[in-house]
């Protein structure tokens, strides 16, 4: 009898050995891998993009409680011992922030010796928006005082930033495929990110959107007043919308390339991408039918290569 018991026992307490595991910390942790990963390419594509007004780049995102909602806050606590000071969320690799010691998991305690505010009743981005300016703006002058808490402690660190062209990389939870750019920032879904498999396939998509900002596209169109939703796919909407895709296009893979991608292994990347019925969208009047950019893209790599070789 007390055999059998011991036998009906034990696969109870080998259940109960087994390490918990809680699926909303693994999805976080999951998320901040990929902002990691776009925020260590987009810092290599903007240090290595031409524009007008270069600016010195921090080269860190950050990660707050106020961005979580309901059950995420709770989660975000057990994922990243998050509580009311933000963290940094991803430092770009090669960075000046990584190569003085900073890391993902640093509570931001102060920023150019003034202390974090406490949070408010702000949500969503709203905070993180106050955070990033405030950071902008300490940096201006190339130089990016940071105090931080790693492992309980304490310590004050001064980064000489590098210079390159201003965008905010961040990474939307969805289950699409999409990338945008609205001047300031470059948005980029989850599942674009877990689709562009390696760098250089990345890369491609967050250049192109860095290039729309560098290029002033959404002031452009603005300016010239083009409408969107269902009236941007008409006429004159439609023929400069599809202006700026192309140009974005040429730029962004200078761009790729000058940072230091495998071109032909993005190109790659947007044949496959775009020979599937899911990208139907890149044919519409907005965009040139995906053998036109595709083209163009060879083209331009062409170009790059004879130059580079000093044929041109």
């Amino acid at each position: 009898m007390a055999r059998a018991i011991a036998l009906a026992i034990a696969p109870l307490l080998l259940a109960s050995a087994q390490p918990v595991v809680d699926d909303a910390v693994t999805e976080l942790h999951h998320l901040q891998a990929l902002d990691q990963r776009v925020a260590s390419i987009g810092y290599r594509l903007a240090i290595a993009g031409t524009c007008a007004a270069p600016v010195p780049l921090a080269g860190i995102g950050l990660r707050d409680l106020t961005l979580y909602g309901g059950d995420g806050r709770e989660a975000a606590r057990r994922a990243f011992g998050l509580d009311d000071a933000p963290q940094l969320n991803a430092v770009a690799a090669a960075s000046p922030a990584a190569r003085a010691g900073l890391a993902a998991g640093d509570a931001l305690l102060a920023i150019g010796g003034v202390a974090v505010p406490a949070p408010d009743a702000a949500t969503g981005y709203d905070r993180i928006e106050r955070l990033d300016t405030a950071i902008e703006g300490e940096a201006s002058d190339g130089i990016l005082d940071l105090t931080v808490r790693h492992d309980g402690v304490s310590r004050t660190v001064r980064v000489p930033l590098e210079r390159g062209c201003a965008s905010r990389f961040i990474v939307r939870v969805a289950d699409d495929t999409q990338a945008e750019a609205d001047g300031r920032y470059v948005a980029i879904t989850s599942a674009y990110v877990e689709q562009a498999a390696d760098d250089p396939a990345l890369a491609i998509v967050l250049a192109h959107e860095l290039a729309h900002n560098i290029l002033g596209h959404r002031a452009r169109l603005e300016r010239e007043g083009v409408r969107y939703g269902v009236a941007q796919h008409f006429g004159r909407n439609a023929r400069l919308i599809r202006q700026t895709e192309i140009e974005a296009d040429r730029v962004g893979l200078d761009i790729l390339i000058r940072a230091g991608f495998d071109a032909r292994a993005a190109i790659a990347f947007r044949e496959r991408q775009w020979r599937g019925i899911a990208y139907t969208v890149l044919r519409s009047p907005t965009h040139p039918p995906s053998k036109e950019r595709l083209a163009l893209l060879r083209a331009e790599y062409d170009r790059v290569v004879r130059a580079a070789l000093g044929a041109d």
